[in-house]
């Protein structure tokens, strides 16, 4: 059986499916407010006869769509941090935004006919990506350091407009960096706290206001 995976998640997905062909499914990126779109036929793999002769080739067993499908949207679900199936009182359930659809849809069909679903997963999505966020603040706090803040974490600073020292995709795109130290520092700042000059011309004149003339 055919189905259709649709997600409005910001980033692209790579599902590996070890031992079945095809072994890897991907769904593209959705802009935000849109929705991607996964096409998902039956696939098979292959099984070695029992207590057949060595010489027997395996045969080769069919895997429904329906299930290969289920199994691409919940195995990534189970991996993702801050995910819970406990409803808010909102009525959104912390879950990355992802459904599937018997058959083959386009996605004008999709957006006309099936909008309560597409906003149901905006709805999860938003509260995934909200419990992310906390997570991410937690971990910035303890740690201060970029390497225990994801992917999937960034991307969720950003779908939701947020702004984060963490988040260097956004905190470097609207700071710069010291000639000297190479902190991240505002780019309107006359001196770096290591003590070296950023805008020589700016520093010129008003350097009088940093003499101490005690």
């Amino acid at each position: 059986m055919n189905m259709t995976v649709v997600s409005v998640l910001p980033f692209a997905l790579f599902e590996p499916k070890p031992g079945l062909i095809p072994d890897l499914y991907q769904i593209p990126r959705a802009k935000k407010g849109d929705i991607s779109l996964l096409e998902v036929e039956d696939g098979y793999h292959y099984e070695l006869v029992p207590y057949a002769d060595a010489k027997m080739p395996p045969r080769r067993i069919r895997d429904d769509g329906k299930e290969i499908a289920r199994s691409i949207i919940q195995d990534f679900i189970s991996a993702c941090l801050g995910v819970d199936h406990i409803p808010l009182e909102n009525g959104a359930i912390p879950i990355p935004g992802l459904f599937s659809l018997e058959g083959s849809w386009d996605k004008l069909k999709i957006q006309i006919q099936r909008k309560d679903e597409i906003n149901t997963a905006l709805l999860n999505t938003t509260a995934w990506f909200e419990r992310l966020i906390k997570i991410a603040d937690d971990d910035w706090a303890k740690f201060h350091q970029y390497r225990f803040i994801t992917d999937y974490q960034r991307a969720a600073c950003n779908w939701l407009s947020l702004s984060r020292e963490w988040n260097f995709t956004v905190f470097e795109a609207n700071n710069s960096l010291c000639w000297a130290c190479k902190k991240v520092v505002n780019p309107s700042a006359l001196i770096c706290q290591c003590g070296a000059i950023l805008n020589m011309a700016e520093w010129e004149k008003k350097k009088d206001q940093f003499v101490n003339k005690t």
